[in-house]
């Protein structure tokens, strides 16, 4: 992405004003490598960077970045930064992939269009075509000769889509937690996934693939009979994170039908 989207709500949030000054110019740097990155808010791996590589990457030390909690904090070797507008990301992603689509239908269409008023103007092209191979019928001769050297190198639109698509470890997290083959999904199904990202994204700006696989663990344990889709989780998202809201219905009747003990009410 080649801007910043901070809401206004971010920079009167109580992790940003309770920074040190040094702290919030350290994230906003690293946010901006983030952005430019499209990683999803995370620099993996990075715990082990020397001094030298922050600076270059980021512009940062990483004693500053040691210094930033909470708003740059470590998940095991992975820097997560707060407040990472994941769901914006998405957007932007989306929008050039159809863009890309776009603009290979409009670049076959001008194509056929030259070739169509080539052919007004030359007519003695086609002419010398037939007399060339006579059994061929125009409509097959005008199909060979648009394959002639055109179009060799434009990729199908479904491959076009994945080359464009940068890999999503949050997306993919959440198709392998429902069970679902990326490869095989349709676009109304790509939809639905995505629409369920956006959801869960807006209800937890710094979700990680571990904890989408958590919730979904979660969900089927309180969910036994239910079938774990994308958008269910979404649905049922708050409800799986708590321990108390992670446990079966048989683990809630066992634990209300516990003795009370004496001086304490349920």
């Amino acid at each position: 992405m080649n801007w910043l989207n901070i809401n206004v709500s971010t920079l009167r949030s109580p992790e940003f004003i309770g920074s040190e000054p040094v702290a919030r110019a350290t994230w906003l740097c690293v946010l901006g490598y983030c952005f430019d990155q499209e990683n999803g808010g995370i620099v993996p791996n990075s715990r082990l960077w020397k001094d030298r590589q922050w600076q270059q990457t980021c512009g940062v030390t990483a004693q500053e970045i040691s210094e930033s909690h909470p708003l740059l904090f470590w998940d095991g070797d992975d820097l997560h930064v707060w407040n990472y507008p994941v769901a914006k990301q998405h957007e932007v992603q989306g929008k050039r992939a159809s863009g890309k689509l776009g603009g290979l239908s409009k670049s076959e269409a001008k194509i056929e269009a030259a070739r169509i008023n080539g052919t007004k103007h030359n007519p003695s092209t086609t002419q010398a075509e037939a007399k060339h191979n006579p059994s061929e019928n125009p409509t097959e001769r005008n199909s060979n000769r648009n394959r002639k050297g055109i179009g060799k190198e434009l990729l199908a639109p479904a491959e076009a889509v994945a080359e464009e698509r940068p890999k999503d470890l949050i997306f993919e997290a959440l198709c392998a937690a429902t069970g679902t083959e990326i490869a095989s999904l349709t676009k109304s199904g790509r939809g639905a996934i995505n629409g369920a990202l956006r959801d869960i994204c807006a209800a937890s700006p710094q979700v990680t693939a571990e904890e989408i696989k958590s919730r979904a663990a979660a969900y089927a344990r309180k969910f036994p009979s239910a079938a774990l889709t994308a958008p269910a989780l979404a649905k049922h998202w708050a409800n799986c994170g708590s321990a108390a809201g992670t446990e079966s219905m048989a683990e809630f009747v066992e634990r209300m039908n516990r003795p009370i003990p004496a001086g304490f009410t349920r």
